[in-house]
C-alpha cells in the first residue's frame, strides 16, 4: 500500500517559515498566530491543489503563476525603495521565477509526478516572493543581493520539501 502525500509536512514548513520570517517585525504572540495561521493556509492550499490540480486549465495555471510573480516581485521592489539599483529591482522581479524553474527543475530530478512538480514550483515561487519583502523589511541593514540569495535559497528549500512530502510513496513490495 503507496503512503498517501505528506500536505501536512508541507503546511507546517511553510507556517515555520512564515513565523520565522516576521519575527523581527512583530510580537512574539503575533509571531506564533502568523506561523498557525500560515501553516493552516498552506495545508489547505496544497491539499486543494493535490485534489484540484488535474482538473485546471493550463492556460489558467499560467497566468495564475505570472501573476502570482509579477505581484509577488513588485512587493519587492516596493518595499525595497530607494535602497536598490536597477539591477536589484530586475533581480527582485525574477527571483519568483528563477525559484519556479528551480523547484520544478529539482522536483522533476527527484521523479515527482508533474502534478506534484507544479504544485512544488508554485509553493517555492510564493515562499521566495513572500520572503524577499519581509526581509527587506526586517532587517534594514541586510544588502538587496544577499535578501534575493536568501529569498530564492529559502523558495528553492520550500519548493524541494513540497515536492519530497508530496511525491507517491514507496509500496511495501518495493523496498524489499
Amino acid at each position: 500500500m503507496a503512503d498517501r502525500p505528506k500536505v501536512e509536512v508541507v503546511g507546517v514548513m511553510v507556517g515555520v517559515t512564515a513565523g520565522i520570517l516576521s519575527d523581527p517585525l512583530v510580537p512574539w504572540w503575533l509571531f506564533l498566530l502568523i506561523a498557525a495561521g500560515v501553516a493552516a493556509l498552506a495545508g489547505g492550499i496544497v491539499a486543494q491543489a493535490v485534489s484540484g490540480l488535474p482538473s485546471v486549465r493550463p492556460a489558467a495555471l499560467a497566468g495564475a503563476t505570472v501573476l502570482l510573480g509579477l505581484l509577488g516581485g513588485l512587493a519587492g521592489v516596493a518595499v525595497a525603495g530607494s535602497r536598490a539599483n536597477a539591477w536589484q529591482d530586475v533581480a527582485i522581479l525574477l527571483s519568483g521565477y528563477v525559484v519556479l524553474r528551480l523547484a520544478g527543475a529539482t522536483a522533476d530530478r527527484l521523479g515527482a509526478g508533474t502534478n506534484v512538480s507544479l504544485i512544488a514550483s508554485l509553493t517555492g515561487e510564493a515562499v521566495a516572493l513572500a520572503t524577499v519583502p519581509l526581509l527587506l523589511a526586517g532587517h534594514p541593514r541586510l544588502s538587496v543581493w544577499a535578501v534575493v540569495g536568501i529569498g530564492v535559497g529559502v523558495g528553492w528549500l520550500e519548493g524541494a520539501v513540497t515536492a519530497i512530502a508530496l511525491s507517491p510513496g514507496r509500496t511495501a513490495a518495493e523496498e524489499d
